[in-house]
């Protein structure tokens, strides 16, 4: 009987489905992140002005 094959010490299933776990973060945090960054960036007017931020 052969030895189970491993990546980085863990089972291949382990190891597949942690990846996809990370890829599936990356992209939720792709989505999420720029979105956020526009409506902050909406809030404002639009403008780079700083006279709201400084107060």
């Amino acid at each position: 009987m052969r030895p189970a094959r491993r990546i980085l010490g863990l089972p291949v299933d382990a190891a597949l489905i942690i990846a996809g776990v990370f890829v599936v973060l990356a992209l939720f945090a792709g989505v999420v992140i720029p979105g956020a960054r526009r409506r902050d960036r909406a809030r404002d007017g639009g403008t780079y002005s700083g006279d709201r931020r400084r107060g």
